[in-house]
C-alpha cells in the first residue's frame, strides 16, 4: 500500500517517540481529511491505539495526566475514519464505545451505548461526531467543507428514515380500509406536513418508499 509522503514522516516520528500522543491524533486526522491518505491514517491511528493499550499498563499517573489526558479523542478519530473512510459501521461503533469508557469523554460520547441501539441514535451520533470534529478543525477550510457535506447527508438521511418509519406505521393502520396507496399518500402528506430539512420535495417510489429530490450521499451502514 503506497502512502503520501507525510505518512512516512509520521511513521518514522512515532517509531522514534511512540508515546507522542499528538502525532497520532493530529497526524491521523490530517492524513484522512486533508491529505487523502485514508490507509495511512488508519494505520497510524491503530498504532496509537495499541500504544495507548500498552501504555496504560506502564505509564505513571503523572505521565498520563500530562501527555495522554484525553485518550478518547484518539478513539473517536479512529471511529470517524472507520465509518466515513472505510464504511465499517461495526468497527466505528466499537471504537466509539471504547472512547465512552473514559471518564474524561464528553457526555454525548459517554451515552454511546444507548444511542447505538437505535437507527435514529446512530444518525444523531454521527452528526454529533461531525460537530465535534468541526470544532477541532475550525481553522481548516477544506476539512470543514467535507465535514459539512457529511453532516448534511446525515441530516437528510435521518429525516428520510423517520418519515419512512411514520409512513410504514400509517399504511399499517390503514391497510384494511380499501383506500389506494395514492390516496393514502396524499392524506399522509396533508396530515403530517413533513418537509425535507434542506428544502427538497418528498415523493413516493413504486416500492412505497419515500425519497427526496435533495441530492445527498447515503452514509455507509445507514438505510438512507
Amino acid at each position: 500500500q503506497k502512502h503520501k509522503a507525510l505518512f512516512y514522516d509520521l511513521d518514522l516520528a512515532t517509531e522514534l517517540d511512540p508515546d507522542f500522543y499528538e502525532l497520532y491524533l493530529a497526524g491521523g486526522s490530517y492524513l484522512s481529511v486533508i491529505n487523502g491518505d485514508i490507509h495511512g491514517a488508519r494505520k497510524l491511528l491503530y498504532r496509537g491505539v495499541e500504544q495507548l493499550r500498552q501504555g496504560e499498563k506502564s505509564w505513571s499517573a503523572s505521565f498520563k495526566a500530562q501527555f495522554w489526558s484525553q485518550p478518547w479523542r484518539l478513539l473517536v478519530t479512529l471511529a470517524y475514519v472507520e465509518l466515513f473512510d472505510f464504511n465499517h459501521l461495526g468497527k466505528s461503533v466499537y471504537y466509539f464505545r471504547k472512547a465512552a469508557s473514559y471518564p474524561s469523554a464528553p457526555k454525548f460520547i459517554r451515552s454511546i451505548k444507548r444511542k447505538t441501539q437505535t437507527t435514529e441514535g446512530m444518525y444523531d451520533l454521527g452528526m454529533r461526531l461531525i460537530l465535534f470534529l468541526k470544532e477541532v478543525y475550525r481553522d481548516h477550510a477544506s476539512h470543514l467543507e467535507k465535514l459539512k457535506t457529511q453532516y448534511l447527508s446525515l441530516l437528510v438521511g435521518r429525516s428520510l428514515y423517520l418519515v419512512n418509519e411514520k409512513w410504514d406505521q400509517y399504511r399499517g393502520h390503514k391497510k384494511n380500509t380499501g383506500t389506494s396507496i395514492a390516496a393514502l399518500w396524499r392524506r399522509f402528506q396533508n396530515q403530517t406536513h413533513l418537509s425535507d430539512p434542506l428544502g427538497g420535495r418528498y415523493y413516493l417510489t413504486p416500492q412505497n418508499k419515500i425519497k427526496t429530490t435533495t441530492r445527498y450521499q447515503v452514509t455507509p451502514g445507514m438505510p438512507y
